[in-house]
Formats: structure tokens, C-alpha cells, sequence
């Protein structure tokens, strides 16, 4: 089994008072055989050379990135640098980093390549890949999961895009391993042994959904839509609120998309959100892949949605687990979707999981990596959009 902790570092500025925050939480903590920190960092550390002195002081490897907010255990803010520690004498732990990721191109290969590296490293089979990447309009995200799906269809892929400030979302995500911090490279974590991940997601509600089955997707290329229904997609989309590449109204910002994914006999059997990230002539560009012969409906997320999704989750997660560690990952738009109240979804974590046993870490997402479900055979891995997601173990 793998036992948590949560260390967090609220000094931005000072290198000696966050080595102190650090030194005081680190000796209350008993490591075990095999050890790994998964990092939630304000970009404001990377800067002031904190992040850089706290990593190097630690005594096991760090993974993970950048987030504009989070929810470290309880303890709420923007300008956090927060730890979730993973020690386990029955787990084993093996990480790395990629080749750098061109500006144009395709992140496949390499996603390929780093998981081939490390997962040599672990005497058994991996049970749940931890992936971590910067945040490129031009990619695709589903590309990084498939690279791994190519190798093990049954394990499951949970985490995120990097994040900061929305206006600098092109330009300042990061990714981090141990003391480096990088611009350009995925980050993974393999883990084997005594676990089994179980997952949840929280999105829209039936009651969103305004706009039930828009049509069928008739032409795609990865997240790239061209038709709907055999009609060219900016025709279909400018009758619900979109002409000339953007939305006709404030209103309409808040519509998002439920895509399903059916099998030969038309069942369902993947469901997940996306949103629109960009308007070419002939083209829409969502937040993740959309399949042809998938299926879309329009919904709007509104500021109850969020906190009612967010709601439902966290009473399955009380309700069928205790005691565990959780690692919970929110879209950033969904703190932009409760306008005057950014942090209300955090605040309602604090609210649900206080003393309740469970060890978390709530982070803010760029996009959003988890399976919709999971069975011994696959693990149907996917992004999401408007979303939060949450892996217990």
C-alpha cells in the first residue's frame, strides 16, 4: 500500500524560511522502502530559485507542474507550492522525462520513447501512469495517452496539462523533475504493486444539456472537427452561438460539449467534455479529440453546475472509499465559471474531506487526463474540458 503526505511551502520569496517550512514538515515524515512527490507549483517559485533550493533539499525525485491554484490539505490559495509524498514499501515508483517537444509536429513519438525508458524500471507491470505536459494550443492531447495505450490498453492514464495565469497560459506553463524545471518536456510516473486506482469525474449535469444530440461527427482529424452531420461544422456551430471564430455573445461562453463515443452496436462507451478552443474557416478546434462518429450535445456550465458536479463527486468518493490519498485535478475554467467566487470549489473540498481520513491535493488543470472507466482488459483513457477529475488510491 502507498502512504501520503501533503507538504506545503507558503514562503514565495525567501530560500532560507521555505528550507525552514520545508525541514519542519519533512521530519514528521516516516519514508519508506520507495518514495516520489508529486509537485502543484505557483510559477512565482520558479523565479524567486525557491522551487529549485526546496527540490534539491528533498531526499526522493519530484514530478509534476505548474497550477495556478490548489487545495493542499485543506490549505487554500494561488501563491502555493504544495508536495503530495507517495511512499510505499510494496509500490514501486519509475519516472523520467521526455525529448523536448517541437513547435510543430507530433508529440506521439516521444511520448512513445519516454515510456519505453522508464517502465523498464519497474519489476511488474505498471497499475497507473501519472503524465504531465505544458500547455500547446497545437497538440492534441489525446496523442500523449495514445502512446501509451500502444503498449497497455489496461492501464489507466490520469493527470494534466500545466497551467498558470489564463493571459499566459501560450507562454508560461511548465513541467518540473526534481530540481529542473522545463518549458517543452512530459513528465510520467509508472506505478507498480500494491495499488488500484479508482476514478472520478465531474462535469455537467443532465439538467445542462440544452442542446441534446447536435449531430454526428462526419469528418475529424484528432481534436480538429470539419463536418457534422456531413455539413460543414462552422455552419452547424454559427446556428448555436458561434459565427466568424468567435462566440456572438458573453452568454455563449459558458456552452460546452458532451461528446459520446459508441461502439459497432451503438452503445455508449465513453463520455466526456469538450470545449471549443478556436473557430478556423472549415474547421472547429476542441479541447480534445473528437472521433468521427462520435456524438455531440451542447450544455451550459454555469456556477451551480460546477458546485453541484463537484458535489456529487466528492459524496461517491466519501461514499465508497476512506482513509485513502486522493490527487484531484479542476479545470481552470471552472474557477473562471464562478466569476466572483474562484476559489469556491476548493473551499467546498476543505468542506467535504475535513476530518475525514483522506490525505489530498486539489490542483488547478490545463486539461484534464483520466479514464471514464476502467475494466481488466482497458481502460478507456481520455481529456476532458470543464472538468474535475480525481484519482483514489
Amino acid at each position: 500500500m502507498i502512504k501520503s503526505y501533503v507538504i506545503t511551502i507558503t514562503e514565495v520569496d525567501d530560500t532560507e524560511f521555505a528550507l525552514e517550512e520545508l525541514e519542519t514538515q519533512l521530519s514528521k515524515i516516516e519514508l519508506m522502502k520507495n518514495t516520489i512527490g508529486i509537485v502543484s507549483v505557483s510559477t512565482d517559485y520558479f523565479e524567486t530559485g525557491v522551487y529549485a533550493a526546496v527540490a534539491k533539499a528533498l531526499p526522493f525525485p519530484l514530478i509534476g507542474m505548474s497550477a495556478y491554484a490548489q487545495n493542499a490539505n485543506g490549505n487554500i490559495g494561488i501563491y502555493l507550492f504544495s508536495i503530495l509524498v507517495l511512499t510505499s514499501d510494496d509500490c514501486e515508483f519509475a519516472h523520467g522525462i521526455s525529448d523536448e517537444i517541437p513547435e510543430q509536429g507530433d508529440v506521439t513519438a516521444l511520448t512513445r520513447e519516454l515510456y519505453k525508458k522508464i517502465n523498464p524500471g519497474l519489476e511488474k507491470r505498471a497499475k497507473l501512469a501519472l503524465m504531465y505536459a505544458p500547455f500547446f494550443m497545437q497538440y492534441c492531447n489525446y496523442n500523449y495517452i495514445k502512446a501509451i495505450v500502444e503498449f497497455d490498453e489496461a492501464l489507466p492514464v490520469f493527470g494534466s496539462l500545466a497551467n498558470c495565469e489564463v493571459m499566459k497560459m501560450e507562454t508560461d506553463t511548465r513541467t518540473v523533475y526534481n530540481e529542473n524545471i522545463y518549458t517543452n518536456r512530459v513528465v510520467m510516473l509508472l506505478i507498480s504493486g500494491n495499488i488500484s486506482p479508482q476514478f472520478y469525474i465531474g462535469s455537467i449535469t443532465k439538467e445542462s444539456i440544452i442542446l441534446p444530440n447536435i449531430g454526428e461527427v462526419t469528418a475529424s482529424k484528432d481534436n480538429v472537427v470539419m463536418e457534422i452531420n456531413n455539413i460543414k461544422v462552422n455552419d452547424v456551430l454559427e446556428k448555436i452561438g458561434f459565427k466568424d471564430g468567435a462566440l456572438k455573445d458573453e452568454g455563449s461562453m459558458a456552452l460546452t460539449f458532451l461528446m459520446n463515443e459508441k461502439d459497432s452496436d451503438g452503445n455508449i462507451i465513453s463520455s466526456a467534455t469538450r470545449g471549443i478552443s478556436d473557430m478556423l474557416d472549415g474547421a472547429a478546434v476542441f479541447g480534445g479529440r473528437v472521433p468521427v462518429g462520435a456524438s455531440l450535445s451542447g450544455a451550459i456550465c454555469t456556477k451551480d453546475v460546477i458546485m453541484q458536479t463537484a458535489e456529487e463527486t466528492l459524496s461517491k468518493i466519501k461514499e465508497d472509499q476512506a482513509n485513502k490519498t486522493v490527487l484531484f485535478y479542476s479545470c481552470l475554467g471552472r474557477q473562471m465559471t464562478l466569476l466572483d467566487e474562484p476559489m469556491k470549489e476548493y473551499e467546498l473540498i476543505s468542506d467535504k474531506l475535513k476530518d475525514s481520513g483522506f490525505t489530498f491535493v486539489a490542483a488547478a488543470a490545463g486539461g484534464e487526463i483520466c479514464p471514464t472507466s476502467v475494466t481488466e482488459n482497458k481502460a478507456h483513457n481520455s481529456e476532458h474540458d470543464q472538468t474535475l477529475i480525481a484519482c483514489v488510491f
